[in-house]
């Protein structure tokens, strides 16, 4: 209601950018606040007025739009089955949910060995318990029955990231996984995102084909928070300092962040200030899983 109030109010054009523009600059999402809009007190009850009128919209049109043919069909039956346990994973699961979810994965896969969607679940189930091995064979299962299935080759690729850690041998196996799998989906942020990694978190400096598939997964994806810590941590190798604090500012000003946004916050203000030895060591791509450098945060 608010991002509509400061849209559509004649009274308060111009405000919205200009609270985007303080944040950009450093200043807290308080001090951008009140520099922005005045009285904070007085926006709370011109939003209490507005939310009771008559609420405006536009109706935004495209020069040569053609509404699409949509079509819609029932889920098929292992569709169906395996629909709770996908709801489930997607909102994301710590290592006791994702050990509860594994059998029945395991046996509706049993169920329907074919089923693209039961296969792609067990993958990522068997992923999330580190199965790599279990992982591996239902992703290749999948591409038996569709070669080209993206998201089968970045579990490989992703696989081989793990495996990395024991073998670094496995870094060109998921390099050369995740380009095939970019030649697939060019506008894919995952596999991008991994052939950037499969070069710095072997130690090597990423060429420049690499440097490119971090900019284009950012491009794709700026709401992950993973490839804007990788490109912020790319910036500051690159002394663009100024860059960098543009991209870590959503994490750092995230209400929501937990811990991390804290910490994140704490490092912004060392870079604005010069410092940046610190945020490079924590800002830094590791092996391992994702979650690991999560672990503790809260959400507040």
């Amino acid at each position: 209601m608010l991002s509509h109030y400061l849209s559509f109010s004649e009274d308060r054009r111009g405000q919205l950018g200009k609270y985007f523009a303080l944040i950009n600059q450093g200043k807290s999402n308080l001090e951008a606040a009140e520099g922005a809009f005045g009285s904070l007190s007085k926006l709370n009850r011109d939003l209490d007025r507005y939310q009771r009128s008559n609420i405006r919209g536009v109706e935004v049109t495209f020069p040569d739009y053609i509404m699409p043919d949509v079509t819609v069909r029932p889920l098929t039956d292992a569709e169906a089955a395996i629909m709770p346990y996908r709801i489930e994973s997607s909102a994301g699961v710590d290592e006791k949910e994702a050990a509860r979810l594994v059998e029945p994965v395991r046996n509706l896969a049993a169920q329907y060995p074919t089923s693209l969607p039961v296969l792609l679940e067990l993958t990522e189930a068997e992923f999330d318990l580190s199965n790599y091995d279990a992982s591996e064979t239902a992703a290749k299962q999948i591409l038996q029955i569709d070669p080209d299935n993206v998201r089968a080759h970045v579990y490989l690729g992703n696989i081989a990231l793990r495996r990395a850690e024991e073998d670094s041998s496995q870094f060109a196996i998921a390099r050369s996984t995740f380009a095939l799998a970019t030649k697939l989906a060019p506008r894919n942020p995952q596999p991008l995102f991994g052939y950037y990694l499969s070069y710095r978190l072997a130690g090597l400096t990423p060429p420049e084909d690499a440097l490119i598939a971090l900019e284009m997964a950012y491009e794709f994806a700026p709401f992950d928070d993973s490839i804007r810590t990788a490109l912020a941590h790319l910036l500051l190798i690159e002394q663009r300092n100024s860059d960098a604090l543009a991209v870590l500012t959503p994490i750092a000003n995230n209400p929501h962040g937990g811990k991390r946004a804290k910490k994140i916050h704490e490092l912004a203000q060392d870079i604005a200030a010069g410092e940046t030895s610190e945020a490079l060591a924590y800002l830094a791509p590791k092996l391992g899983k994702p979650e690991d450098e999560e672990e503790g945060d809260d959400d507040e």
